[in-house]
């Protein structure tokens, strides 16, 4: 079993290799004959064959970043968001990747006097998995009897819990969606009541969240990393040092 797991991850990096080595050969064979057998020509097959290899995952990059950007020019991100103290409710769908943020320490934002984080389930997210109508996040829930009364709230909502909520995709979200959307993280100032409806939201920030296979360099795509970007640790040091009180 071990060695089909080992083959399974070698897989990529040997049709990378292989691939390579025959277009380097193929290439340098032509060089080779064409200038007069000069050795030479067998560097230049090598160095063509490495070109080529990074086309795919450059040709990526170009298109992530002009995605990155759009996302960019779509996200409500004040260059300065003056925010009253107050306490704040952080709300995550738990071992997500590009969701989840266990490092991230919210009491320690300008704005925010105590922090707690709880999982969206099922403040926001019902038992069907759909995303609520209305809740309220001050209301208590089976892992806290009583809380406080939150100021703030700050949501990190998967993507796909959207495509079953029982109502139309908020004004803000993404148009086009983009294939590899992972999820949403958001900053609401919360009413006296604690009482949100997540298809009115107002977002005072927001983020978008993308999850891809990042194409490796001189592996034709075959070799790939998972990436989040940006990360939710990213996106709370951004907000950080956009926020400050009055």
């Amino acid at each position: 079993m071990a060695i089909f797991f080992f083959l399974a991850l070698a897989l990529p990096y040997i049709a990378a290799f292989l691939l390579t080595l025959g277009v380097a050969g193929v290439a340098g064979a032509a060089i080779w004959l064409v200038n007069g057998r000069r050795w030479w020509g067998w560097l230049a097959g090598v160095a063509l064959a490495l070109a080529a290899s990074c086309v795919s995952p450059v040709l990526q990059r170009i298109e992530s970043a002009r995605t990155n950007a759009a996302l960019t020019a779509a996200e409500p991100q004040p260059a300065r968001l003056v925010l009253e103290p107050g306490p704040l409710i952080h709300l995550e769908d738990h071992n997500h990747m590009g969701i989840t943020c266990r490092p991230c320490d919210f009491a320690a934002l300008p704005f925010v006097t105590e922090a707690e984080t709880a999982s969206i389930h099922p403040v926001l997210i019902d038992h069907r998995g759909e995303l609520t109508a209305r809740a309220n996040l001050n209301a208590p829930t089976p892992d806290r009897a009583e809380r406080g009364r939150f100021r703030y709230a700050f949501l990190s909502l998967p993507a796909f819990w959207w495509e079953g909520a029982p109502f139309e995709a908020p004004a803000w979200y993404p148009s086009p969606v983009p294939d590899d959307l992972k999820g949403l993280h958001m900053l609401v100032e919360l009413p006296p009541t604690g009482i949100i409806r997540p298809a009115e939201l107002k977002p005072l920030y927001l983020r978008v969240n993308r999850q891809y296979e990042a194409e490796r360099l001189f592996s034709w795509g075959f070799v790939t990393d998972t990436v989040a970007r940006p990360s939710p640790e990213d996106i709370l040091r951004d907000l950080a040092a956009r926020a400050s009180t009055p």
